[in-house]
């Protein structure tokens, strides 16, 4: 490996001095109540003032009345616990909802908030003054822009610039210093308000790996050589921080890149969230981040979210809301209360409802996960920590171990958060699917990280000048990329789009040693809040989770498709038309031998066929079931299909298939409650096909032929 580059951060005073001095209690309770009064129809929000506001000193200087505020006002979910339920059943291997992912607008449809408090929400901040510029398609989020006189009239409060003193060193910051208050009628609908103040922040999370070596040691190298380097997925990188896009020519160049057909950088986009950097000076982190999706997906669509300082929510609902990106990567840390993380966790929901990974860093403080904590304590989102890896000059694997501290860094973050929101949080549980080998169960908690891959050092270009950066902030990104080649073979071969959260997976492979290498040595990264040492060992663990991916045999472990078995019909009995050719084994598969009628008239209704047939499964255990059929009839008819129900005895309509003359194939995978149903005891399926040509302008339609080439059921076995 080439030698070890050490990476800087320039801090650059402003222009701008301010004079600073502490206030005594009676100086800075007039500050601090110094408010305009709210109106009768305006009630505060609870907790709208953050605590640090009582800690803080005023810092005097120039305020600008004119100075633009973005503020977000995150609405709850109508439905909170039937999103957590959907976005559970359609990540679920084992659910008959598997993958069958939903859009933003269905999202709101069925769980957002309802359009009356959305258009309140949106009338509230327009008679303010205030300028109206995203509102999330889940319903759940709502943006406007203002001046800093408007927000403060508005929200009947006075904004201040603060400053103080905590774990990152000297923050100055801008703060409301009494409550927001709001309608009454909203109070109760409203999350959390975001944007008013600005310590609310993200905090970057960050033997040198090219992207050829990259590759080669995470096995990205036999989807990539083969073709697969993202063409028509999309990536999507969550980002606070400045970037400059020249950075990432130097770095396609310097590696010899394949670039689409419009040329180096085209696919590359930048969404500005707010008013964010927009490509306006390299601060480290977001060219790390593109250039690491670069390294591993180089034809891979990118969509930068280009954030404002603290506006996690409305770049999260503007990814949500476009629904473009099928992975998006993040590797910022916030220090958040619980209700801004209930309004960021409903939204990783919805995304996980419409099928998109999302992934995150770790952080690089061992187990000192505070302050900047989320999204460490989210089960939506996947999170990525460190290892320290040393390959050939090939790129194999030389050695592999957990990233332990050094310097001021205590290596890859891990662990369970303990902070007063991640307590406040009732999402930070640890989720059904969490369990595995080493995965301990006495701990109640989301428990981090998922996977690691090399973190201590990649070569990006920065400035102009080839740097050595490194941190879970680069294996996030270079996570994303890998994935983002296996999606797009996996869309080639079985048509899957999305994988959605794909830790119920990853879970469920309970480290298969071909996909995962488990890293077992290594220095420990801290102790755990209840005095454990977090080590690196067999299994699961808090240093490493489950260890570094092979992504080409996590591809082979995805395209797997589920063994159906078959029940074949064992009787078929005409009840309506005249029977003409084939028997019980002519629904079995679709070939020349079909099931064929001709119909009747039925006064009132029209030309009408049917039989009745059964089915009986060769074992009653079943998993996921589904049916399929294969129906001809003439143009304008339709096929009912009606399936028997066991309890009642009554045949109940389930599908209804519109006919043209040729053959029409139709597969409906049945639910749990369906299988419960139409399902008897002793495998027993019972169901009835009717072809119906309706009487049009009184007058009976001429009779017809119809046949049904397939009508089978198979099902899985549980395990």
């Amino acid at each position: 490996m080439t030698s070890k580059r050490t990476w800087c951060r320039m801090i650059i005073s402003s222009r701008l001095k301010f004079s600073i001095s502490l206030l005594g209690p009676l100086a800075l309770a007039a500050v601090l109540n110094a408010a305009p009064q709210a109106s009768n129809k305006l009630v505060p929000m609870p907790e709208s003032v953050r605590s640090v506001v009582g800690q803080s000193i005023v810092a005097f200087g120039p305020i600008d009345p004119t100075e633009k505020i973005e503020v977000a006002i995150s609405l709850k979910p109508s439905d909170p616990y039937g999103l957590q339920a959907f976005a559970d059943a359609v990540n679920d291997p084992d659910s008959p909802m598997y993958r069958k992912f939903i859009s933003p607008e269905e999202v709101g449809s069925r769980y957002g908030a309802s359009a009356t408090d959305v258009n309140a929400a949106k009338t509230f901040l327009t008679n303010g003054g205030l300028t109206v510029t995203h509102v999330g398609k889940n319903n759940m989020t709502v943006a406007a822009v203002g001046t800093r006189s408007q927000v403060e009239s508005l929200f009947g409060t006075k904004i201040a610039n603060l400053q103080v003193i905590d774990q990152t060193g000297t923050v100055k910051y801008r703060s409301n210093t009494t409550p927001l208050n709001v309608p009454s009628s909203l109070v109760n609908k409203i999350q959390s308000i975001n944007g008013v103040e600005t310590y609310t922040r993200p905090q970057h999370r960050t033997t040198e790996l090219t992207p050829p070596l990259t590759r080669t040691l995470y096995g990205i190298a036999p989807l990539y050589n083969a073709g697969n380097k993202g063409s028509g997925r999309t990536v999507g990188i969550s980002n606070w921080d400045g970037f400059v896009l020249s950075n990432g020519n130097l770095f396609i160049t310097q590696y010899g890149l394949p670039v689409p057909a419009g040329g180096a950088m085209s696919n590359v986009k930048v969404v500005p969230v707010g008013t964010g950097s927009q490509n306006g000076g390299a601060a480290g982190e977001g060219d790390l981040d593109f250039q690491m999706v670069l390294g591993t997906a180089p034809l891979a669509n990118i969509i930068i979210y280009d954030g404002t300082g603290g506006n996690l929510t409305t770049v999260l609902s503007t990814e949500a809301s476009a629904n473009k990106a099928d992975i998006i990567t993040e590797s910022y840390g916030w220090n958040i209360d619980a209700g801004t993380a209930a309004a960021a966790h409903a939204t990783h929901l919805a995304m996980a409802a419409q099928g998109i990974t999302y992934m995150a860093a770790s952080g690089d403080s061992g187990t000192d996960l505070e302050p900047f904590d989320y999204p460490d304590y989210d089960p939506e989102v996947l999170s990525v920590g460190g290892t320290d890896a040393t390959t050939d000059s090939a790129g194999n694997r030389i050695t592999e171990q957990n990233w332990g501290p050094g310097g001021a860094q205590g290596g890859g973050g891990g662990g369970w958060c303990v902070s007063a929101a991640a307590d406040a949080s009732p999402f930070n549980v640890r989720p059904s699917w969490q369990t595995g080998n080493g995965v301990p169960t006495n701990i109640n908690k989301r428990m981090v990280p998922d996977v690691a891959i090399h973190a201590t050092d990649y070569a990006i270009y920065y400035n102009g000048s080839l740097s050595g950066i490194g941190g879970t902030s680069a294996a996030s990104p270079s996570w994303a990329g890998g994935l983002c080649d296996v999606e797009q073979k996996l869309f080639s071969v079985t048509g899957v789009a999305r994988l959605g959260r794909i830790a119920n997976k990853i879970y469920g492979q309970n480290g298969k040693s071909t996909i995962w290498f488990d890293i077992t040595t290594g220095q420990g990264i801290g102790n755990l809040p209840n005095g454990q040492a977090a080590i690196p060992k067999a299994g699961w663990d808090f240093a490493t989770g489950w260890g570094a991916v092979n992504f080409n045999a996590l591809y082979a472990s995805l395209v797997t498709t589920v063994t159906y078995y078959p029940f074949e019909a064992n009787s078929v009995t005409p009840v309506a038309g005249s029977y003409l050719a084939g028997n019980n084994q002519s629904l079995w598969k679709v070939d020349s031998n079909a099931y064929q009628m001709s119909s009747l008239p039925v006064s009132g209704l029209g030309q009408v066929a049917g039989f009745l047939a059964n089915y009986n499964a060769s074992f009653t255990n079943i998993g996921l079931m589904r049916m399929s059929m294969t129906l001809n009839g003439p143009n304008g008819a339709s096929a009912i299909i009606s399936l028997k129900n066991q309890s009642t005895g009554s045949y109940e309509t389930f599908t209804s298939v519109g006919m043209n003359g040729t053959n029409v194939s139709k597969t409906i995978d049945l639910s749990t409650t369906q299988i419960a149903s139409y399902v008897k005891s002793n495998g027993l399926i019972s169901i009835s096909v009717r072809y119906i040509l309706p009487t049009r302008g009184g007058l009976m339609p001429s009779a017809f032929l119809c046949s049904t080439d397939l009508a089978d059921f198979s099902a899985t076995q549980k395990s």
